[in-house]
């Protein structure tokens, strides 16, 4: 079962909570020196054919101050952090590098107008790698910012001045995974680590940018790279994760999420992600104990009510499914996964006119699903055939003529089928043939052709409509035909 479509509707979930927080880690880590060494960085099918040599060496904990300062942030211990840093300003208390420590510190802190004032007294004094730092400190800043101007204005300065800063390359690569660039990404990465081999960063980012580029397998292995060089670190886990379930390892990817969970069991994501793998599987009532942790740990978490909501309309618990809709919707009105299987639950209960405004807010608030208007046109059919014909007459135009959702669309308003079976037939998209199958099914079963209606449930590959409100009231079709 797919639940990707939850994470369409004006948003994309992303990972920059965790890649901010690695950012702060990746910009501390100055003079890393530990021994785990990347033997070599290689194409994606040289790693597949010969896995075991890729990583070989322990990751062994450096004991210079920055990487405990680096490795004190990274695992939530702040108190160590500023004990690291104590230690480099007895040793150094003038050097501008000591204060670009501070100034990170403050950042940690939180208080990015101080660091940022620390940063800009450096810069107008400082040069050579101090002031290379400092413009990586400020990058960060201005990251947190949202300012991606003056972010990339900074890691470039950096780049004219090292063109191998694998700090300020790692960094260009995460804006490019964030603009799904994914080969540029790869190439950042990748050049970051020809210099610092073990940086955690670094791997995490490549790790990531196989992973969205369909390199699954090597993504598993430098994913593995990173786990060696920082054992600790929740999100490495659930990356690694979710490239054993692009795998089919299911559980494989299922023990990495128990580990992350183990590590952090109050981050509310890391329980949506076990979730959605678990609802993958079928798993209805273990997802639904996932989603319903992350909601407790991450209440203003939108995507937690929406996937439990979704599980629970699966399960036909259609009562607690609106409730998690309406959640959603307080939380993002604009979010029209929410409004489509609103409908589709009304549409369930018989409510067909609540059904048609619920699917025609969905229309509104996403244009670009066209499929919508043929649901919200069989809602208002069922409640009142003349007024769902004139409402199919009136926004036909919005799909595109020839096509077999507006063949389909076109039954609904002359009722001759055969046109809509000949372009089901020769239709080469199958999720496109399945709606098809299931709006000629729905207008069939409301015309009382229950046979027939059945044949073209049947005929619509719940594979192609699974996470689709269109497979939520196709599944409920079938259960009550059997």
């Amino acid at each position: 079962m797919s639940f990707s479509s939850l994470e369409s509707g004006n948003m994309s979930r992303t990972r920059k909570p965790a890649f901010l927080f690695l950012s702060l880690t990746f910009i501390l880590v100055f003079l890393m020196n530990s021994c785990a060494n990347l033997r070599d960085v290689r194409d994606p099918a040289e790693i597949a054919e010969d896995p075991a040599t890729v990583f070989e060496d322990p990751f062994e904990e450096s004991a210079d101050a920055y990487d405990r300062m680096s490795a004190a942030i990274l695992l939530g211990d702040p108190e160590s952090a500023i004990q690291a840093y104590e230690d480099a300003r007895l040793a150094n208390p003038d050097e501008p590098e000591t204060l670009v420590l501070l100034a990170n510190l403050y950042i940690a802190a939180g208080d990015t107008d101080g660091a940022r004032s620390l940063l800009d007294e450096i810069i107008a004094g400082a040069d050579g790698q101090a002031l290379v730092d400092a413009r990586l400190a400020l990058s960060l800043i201005a990251r947190i910012d949202g300012n991606d101007e003056e972010e990339l204005a900074q890691l470039s300065a950096v780049l004219d001045e090292q063109p191998d800063n694998p700090r300020a390359n790692a960094a260009l690569g995460e804006i490019l995974l964030e603009r799904e660039e994914y080969d540029e990404a790869e190439e950042r990465f990748l050049k970051a680590l020809e210099s610092e081999p073990d940086d955690y960063f670094a791997l995490q980012g490549l790790g990531n940018a196989y992973l969205r580029n369909g390199k699954s397998q090597a993504a598993i292995q430098v994913f593995s790279g990173a786990i060696e060089a920082e054992p600790d670190y929740s999100y490495t886990y659930t990356d690694r994760a979710k490239a054993y379930n692009e795998q089919g390892l299911y559980d494989q990817a299922l023990e990495d999420m128990d580990r992350a969970i183990s590590l952090d069991d109050e981050n509310g994501w890391h329980y949506l992600d076990r979730g959605r793998m678990r609802a993958r599987r079928g798993l209805f009532r273990e997802a639904e104990a996932d989603f319903t942790l992350a909601v407790e740990r991450t209440p203003d978490n939108f995507l937690a009510y929406a996937y439990r909501a979704q599980v629970r309309g699966y399960m036909g618990e259609y009562d607690g499914a609106a409730e998690d809709y309406y959640q959603v919707l307080d939380a993002r009105p604009d979010y029209y996964p929410a409004y489509a299987f609103l409908g589709a639950l009304e549409y369930i209960r018989g409510n067909y006119r609540s059904s048609y405004g619920l699917l025609a807010d969905a229309f509104d608030a996403e244009p670009d699903k066209p499929a919508y208007v043929l649901f919200a046109a069989a809602a208002l059919l069922a409640d009142d055939p003349l007024e769902g014909r004139r409402f199919l007459e009136g926004n036909l135009n919005l799909l595109e003529r020839g096509s077999l959702l507006y063949i389909t669309g076109r039954y609904n308003i002359d009722n001759v089928d055969l046109p809509v079976l000949n372009a089901i037939r020769t239709e080469e998209n199958d999720r496109l043939k399945a709606l098809g199958q299931f709006y000629l099914g729905l207008r069939y079963q409301q015309q009382e052709l229950y046979g027939t209606a059945r044949a073209l449930f049947d005929s619509a590959e719940q594979s192609y409509l699974d996470g689709s409100p269109e497979g939520l009231v196709r599944q409920w079709l079938v259960d009550e035909s059997s």
